[in-house]
């Protein structure tokens, strides 16, 4: 137990590092936005290899036409036009948009196919600017220019999703790093020789008192559990605090986003983020909090029944956050239902969104 404890914490905090947006391999997202979003821009239109058995991945998937990665990365009028649109809207690197043309140039929809030629060999084909703008109905069978307001419809709304999940990702890592690091850093500041005397002094006045009358001896009236001292008082509502802080702070949308037709609708999906992702943060905390073999009893000085109050209290917020994230889902996925529902009867996708509000 005292292995599996000590595992949950390393892994806990140090794990997202690796595997979260914005953090160590996952860090480049949809970057380069202009690249993603040429490519998506020019990415629903038939080619001379398409066939019809060919389904698209859906709303997350970079492919919503009728062609295969094998057929994109061996179509020289996909891999030309992709390549004059990124070299007029990507000022980066020459070695960023290689690594970014080898790696995601040809979408995802089945085995992955590197392009035949890259991105310079492509462009060096365009022999002169293009003039037909791609439309919706066309076939892509020569060099053309894509679409500039899908190009910055896309644009737009790859980079706020982006945005969004680095920011969840990045504040409920923080959540996780202040449950774990405020007993750490309270036990050790307490060894050093300057902070130890003020910290007794202030302890009968701020620590130990009960919040609650002399409750702190006796279980609160109606099943209301123990009171906290006015110490642990302070940690849970520096939990509290942050959570709310965090759930409110740093919202951005753009529209017309693909992905979520709606200022309103947008807005929701991101806290169903948030929520979900918060939840998770503090998922290993409350299961450490509660374990006898709590690696933090070596770490600290806090007691095992002061590990378990906070473990009711944390876990209340996590509860909270947990059913605001499955209520805020539930009513997003209705919304969508009927959403499908108005486009399959009007036909129209922005027609039938504003139909089911």
């Amino acid at each position: 137990m005292k292995l599996a404890s000590t595992v949950l914490v390393v892994a806990s905090v140090f794990a997202p590092a690796t595997a979260l947006q914005g953090f160590g391999a996952q860090s480049i997202g949809y970057f380069p936005y202009c690249a993603t979003a040429c490519n998506r821009a020019l990415g629903s239109n038939f080619l001379s290899c398409s066939f019809d058995g060919y389904i698209p991945g859906g709303m997350m998937d970079s492919d919503s036409a009728s062609a295969t990665p094998a057929c994109r990365g061996s179509n020289m009028p996909f891999l030309s036009s992709l390549a004059y649109c990124i070299s007029t809207h990507c000022n980066h690197d020459m070695g960023i948009i290689e690594t970014w043309w080898a790696a995601k140039s040809t979408g995802s929809g089945g085995a992955f196919e590197p392009p035949k030629w890259s991105y310079q060999e492509a462009l060096m084909n365009v022999t002169a600017a293009p003039t037909h703008v791609l439309t919706a109905k066309d076939n892509l069978t020569s060099t053309v220019l894509s679409n500039e307001t899908s190009y910055r419809n896309q644009y737009g709304t790859l980079f706020m999703v982006d945005r969004e999940e680095f920011l969840h990702e990045k504040y409920g890592l923080v959540l996780l790093m202040v449950a774990v690091g405020i007993p750490l850093l309270a036990t050790w500041l307490g060894y050093l020789p300057f902070v130890n005397p003020l910290i007794h002094k202030l302890k009968p006045y701020i620590i130990w008192p009960s919040t609650i009358g002399s409750y702190q001896v006796r279980p609160l009236p109606y099943l209301g559990g123990t009171a906290l001292t006015r110490g642990q008082a302070l940690y849970v509502a520096a939990m509290a605090i942050l959570t709310v802080v965090f759930m409110a702070v740093h919202y951005e949308t753009y529209q017309p986003n693909l992905w979520y037709p709606g200022q309103s609708v947008e807005l929701m999906a991101y806290v169903v983020w948030r929520t979900g992702c918060y939840s998770l943060a503090l998922l290993p905390v409350v299961l450490l909090f509660a374990a006898r073999n709590n690696t933090l009893l070596w770490l600290t000085n806090w007691s095992h029944g002061t590990y378990i109050l906070l473990h009711r209290w944390v876990a209340r917020i996590f509860v909270l956050l947990v059913i605001i994230h499955s209520v805020l889902s539930l009513v997003y996925y209705v919304k969508t239902a009927t959403m499908i529902l108005a486009w399959a009867r009007h036909g129209g996708f922005g027609d039938a969104w504003e139909l089911s509000l």
